[in-house]
């Protein structure tokens, strides 16, 4: 299994922070049509660095994250502790979506926030079920799940290179991600007028991470997941009505936005 909190130490130094996080501020607030999130409770399920769970407890929300994996913890205390002064109303905790014994300890929450998580665990239709057991009555799901793509380097395709990637030793791994970043990066810059340097330079102002961080995470995330919105849909129609839906016809992610009935 890729170690996502390992990825996400690497650059919790970055510069721009302040930037980021009025873009992850601003993000959960269009999304979500609201100004704040006073008085909500926002749980954060499968926290990964923590970035968004600090967002949430900006808005005013009273926050409890939770990641199984223990650096992706380690991320979350740090933005806590820089970030939010370290205070009560944000609770930090090891644990996984996929095990309904620990979800029972949680409280419901108004808002649900689980993004790009429930595709890596390696059961993501039991994930889905779990995850919207700790919806409120009249309370959000906020998700965002790979979308399915098909053909040559379509979902299947990068489901299998990722398999691989995770099998090979390290300086293998690194020639992967160098194939990645040329063939998805450079050269369509290059062809387009850019300058692949400045391109990357500017993404780091942007994103607050380096390209590197971002394409490792891309190409050795598994396991990996996917479905087309209408398979999402069709899953929560029952308890849910969407809200909101960012899609697109690529391998990003599709964002929903699901109002419990």
């Amino acid at each position: 299994m890729f170690k996502f909190g390992k990825n996400w130490l690497r650059f919790l130094d970055t510069k721009n922070q302040e930037q980021r996080l009025a873009i992850a501020v601003d993000s959960i607030k269009t999304f979500m049509g609201v100004e704040n999130l006073n008085g909500k409770v926002f749980i954060d399920a499968g926290c990964g660095s923590g970035f968004f769970s600090l967002a949430a407890w900006k808005l005013g929300a009273e926050v409890i994250s939770f990641d199984l994996d223990p650096e992706c913890v380690t991320c979350c205390e740090y933005y806590k502790k820089k970030y939010a002064f370290n205070p009560g109303n944000w609770t930090i905790l090891k644990g996984s979506v996929l095990d309904r014994n620990f979800l029972a300890t949680l409280p419901k929450g108004d808002v649900v926030y689980s993004y790009g998580v429930l595709h890596h665990t390696g059961n993501l239709k039991q994930a889905m079920e779990n995850v919207e057991t700790l919806v409120k009555d009249r309370g959000y799901l906020y998700i965002a799940i790979y979308n399915k793509v098909y053909g040559r380097n379509g979902s299947k395709c990068w489901q299998k290179r990722k398999a691989r990637y995770n099998r090979l030793p390290i300086f293998l791994q690194w020639l992967m991600v160098v194939k990645y970043l040329i063939r998805n990066g450079f050269i369509p810059e290059i062809l387009n007028g850019k300058n692949p340097l400045k391109e990357w330079q500017e993404y780091k102002v942007k994103r607050g991470e380096s390209k590197w961080v971002d394409a490792i995470d891309w190409v050795g995330a598994y396991p990996y997941e996917f479905l087309r919105p209408d398979e999402v849909f069709n899953f929560y129609k029952k308890n849910y009505d969407l809200v909101n839906l960012l899609t697109k016809n690529t391998l990003a992610l599709n964002v929903y936005l699901f109002k419990k009935k």
